[in-house]
């Protein structure tokens, strides 16, 4: 298979701002770019307060290398609050059934969500469109709470559980890990339990200011700086090929000699 389908949607939530969502975006927006290089993407943005993803793709002036290497990536801002924004998104994924589709929600999305989800389930049945949810989680309560109204809103999607061990270690999230309801209807839906590597906070907040994409922004890095991002990506690349090897329907991705860094001490 040469190109992707355009049943291939991805969504990125959780319930509040800093739960990760924007880079888990950043990451996948980064894997389907490295591993896919006939696929373009469309990245929809639908925080109106900034495209904390989107602006690493901007088209930068005087510098046409890097327009034309990235031209495969198109940012798109739409609100989800509205009729409008949900059809200019619907209709942009219908005509480029050639890409795949990343949805990086805003914060406290699940209002919105809870209001126009159904539209998901609709358009599965009416265009054939596949949503693939990762719901990021902290070890808070309210994340288990939105996750059901999630779960509740949108009958049709696969939905993957990331527990960010920014947060604590795997078995601190005890508020997941003791609802059983909620395991089952994961596990109904296809659905896996994923764990979202931590980056260096010193090379986490470079990458932040820098608003580049990652091959860009880590040449620009000191070697230990580069070790730190170069393992986090490789480490998100074995959690999300559990995914996308059975969803995304894309060419083969390109294989990579390169070893994972090391472990620093």
């Amino acid at each position: 298979m040469t190109r992707a389908s355009r049943e291939t949607i991805y969504y990125i939530g959780g319930n509040k701002g800093g739960v990760a969502k924007s880079w888990v975006s950043y990451l996948l927006v980064d894997y389907v770019f490295t591993q896919f290089p006939s696929t373009p993407i469309i990245l929809f943005e639908t925080d109106s307060s900034g495209y904390d993803v989107g602006v690493c793709y901007r088209k930068r002036k005087d510098n046409d290398d890097f327009n034309a290497k990235y031209e495969r990536v198109r940012v798109v801002g739409v609100d989800l609050a509205t009729f409008k924004g949900w059809k200019k998104m619907f209709d942009l994924i219908r005509e480029h059934p050639e890409c795949v589709a990343v949805i990086n929600s805003a914060a406290a999305s699940i209002n919105v969500i809870k209001e126009n989800g159904s539209f998901f389930d609709g358009a599965k049945e009416e265009y054939g469109f596949d949503l693939t949810t990762f719901w990021l989680l902290n070890t808070e309560q309210y994340g288990i709470r939105a996750l059901v109204d999630f779960l509740a809103s949108i009958k049709t999607s696969t939905v993957h559980v990331v527990k960010n061990l920014y947060f604590g270690d795997p078995d601190d999230f005890t508020e997941f890990d003791t609802s059983p309801k909620i395991q089952q209807e994961i596990a109904a839906r296809s659905g896996l339990v994923l764990e979202f590597p931590v980056l260096e906070k010193t090379v986490a907040r470079d990458l932040r200011l820098a608003a580049l994409p990652i091959d860009e922004a880590r040449k620009n890095m000191e070697l230990l700086s580069r070790t730190c991002l170069d393992r986090w990506r490789s480490r998100f690349k074995k959690m999300v090929e559990q995914v996308v090897a059975g969803v995304v329907n894309v060419e083969k991705p390109v294989k990579s000699n390169k070893k994972e860094s090391p472990e620093q001490g």
